[in-house]
């Protein structure tokens, strides 16, 4: 099975939207449809950053108890520290930066850096297979080994 929490819609995977996750916990949505470590890939993206630190965590953690062994998690959000050396160096204006540090129509409450996300996925036993920078954007790919 694949999963993808995000606002994207793929073929073939378990599609979650955000508001769900947001609004209700990531454990209400799978519990049913998921069991622990059934999972070959998972893409987590743009959510993280709408929960708060703790809940961020609990639903990071929550969604690797679904990936299988060899199983892939692929996170993509907005690194804080990408988009503020932006803002620094002339790139992007102060109203471009407020719309992506605290959000537009949603409330950003997570501020996420690349570094921070590898740090924990590899503390929790996975392996970083791939980190790509796009701007402020960032994706990182990692794979259960144990």
């Amino acid at each position: 099975m694949k999963i993808n929490v995000g606002e994207d819609e793929f073929s073939g995977y378990l599609n979650i939207a955000p508001e769900l996750v947001v609004d209700l916990g990531i454990a209400n949505n799978l519990d049913n449809l998921v069991e622990d470590a059934e999972a070959k890939e998972i893409i987590c993206s743009g959510v993280l950053q709408l929960l708060d630190n703790e809940e961020a965590i609990h639903t990071l953690d929550y969604l690797m108890s679904k990936l299988r062994i060899k199983g892939k998690i692929i996170i993509s959000e907005v690194d804080i520290y990408e988009l503020a050396r932006l803002y620094v160096f002339g790139q992007i204006d102060l109203r471009a930066f407020n719309e992506v540090a605290h959000g537009t129509d949603k409330t950003v409450k997570t501020s996420l850096t690349m570094l921070g996300i590898c740090d924990y996925l590899t503390s929790k036993g996975l392996k970083i297979m791939k980190k790509r920078i796009n701007g402020y954007n960032i994706s990182v790919e990692a794979i259960r080994n144990d």
